[in-house]
């Protein structure tokens, strides 16, 4: 009999976290999209820095990848399921979201759930994505 695995684990997307037990890289974010979507884990998301927080959004264009933003991975919804979070048109939903390190992240699934979320990514648009999450502490590393 053979078995069939579809759900997809925290070890597929982390490779290291300090002190997973204390949280101290994830929070509960809340997600707004204006089509309805649905974010896998290791989605990348984003907002203007700004002294009150807002919503984030799904990362849709390499011009966003400027230091005026903050970023976020997803992990699941805000109950931390690691379950794919399903955001109604116009609508938000919350999840629990990589927004600090020290955390390193695979690289691969990072960069194939962006395209997979309709984002093409060349080599300078992996590298700036690459800069910009290091810069908040998460790493991500060559999946081998």
């Amino acid at each position: 009999m053979a078995f069939t695995f579809d759900n997809v684990g925290l070890s597929d997307l982390i490779v290291h976290e300090s002190e997973p037990k204390v949280g101290y890289c994830r929070e509960e974010i809340t997600v707004g999209s204006t089509p309805a979507v649905t974010l896998p884990i290791g989605s990348v998301v984003f907002r203007a820095i700004a002294a009150t927080p807002g919503n984030y959004a799904v990362l849709s264009n390499t011009n966003q990848l400027v230091t005026t933003n903050e970023f976020a991975i997803t992990l699941g919804d805000s109950l931390g399921e690691v379950l794919p979070l399903s955001i109604a048109a116009a609508g938000t939903g919350n999840c629990a979201a990589v927004v600090r390190g020290n955390i390193i992240l695979k690289d691969q699934k990072v960069f194939d759930v962006v395209v997979a979320n309709g984002l093409a990514l060349d080599a300078t648009a992996k590298a700036n994505l690459r800069h910009m999450l290091k810069k908040q502490g998460i790493i991500l590393e060559k999946t081998i």
